[in-house]
């Protein structure tokens, strides 16, 4: 689970993609999927937390963002300034319901910094980082 910016609740983050252009739409390159299962988050878990009401059962694209914009992610207490490198990226997320986001503040998860690092290596053409990840032992 991750924050934007100083947004209250949160945003289970799944993907991200540039809106395509005149030039481009016929590309093969589209919206590309975090591999939440990773950090065991599966498919089937999404489904149940939609069921249990946690989050929201549709997925949703922010607004898209332009070139050099800074997202402020917030992640297990950490926070991360994010630079959008090109412009119209858009993210697509699950938001947590009101109940979701009151559950998810009595969890407390590891500082890990394993996400952050995955999200800037596999995406790195689209958004940047003026800092040094490190994943805790």
């Amino acid at each position: 689970m991750c924050r934007f910016n100083e947004e209250h609740s949160g945003r289970l983050l799944t993907g991200l993609y540039k809106k395509p252009t005149l030039i481009n739409i016929f590309s093969s390159s589209g919206k590309v999927s975090l591999n939440l299962n990773q950090f065991g988050l599966s498919y089937t878990h999404l489904i149940s937390l939609a069921e249990l009401g946690l989050i929201h059962q549709q997925e949703i694209e922010s607004a898209p963002y332009n070139s050099k914009d800074t997202l402020k992610l917030s992640q297990n207490k950490q926070s991360f300034d994010v630079v959008v490198k090109q412009k119209d990226v858009v993210f697509t997320y699950y938001k947590l319901t009101p109940s979701g986001y009151e559950l998810s503040r009595l969890v407390n998860p590891p500082n890990d910094s394993d996400f952050i690092n995955y999200l800037l290596r596999d995406f790195g053409d689209l958004l940047s980082g003026n800092y040094d990840v490190t994943t805790k032992a």
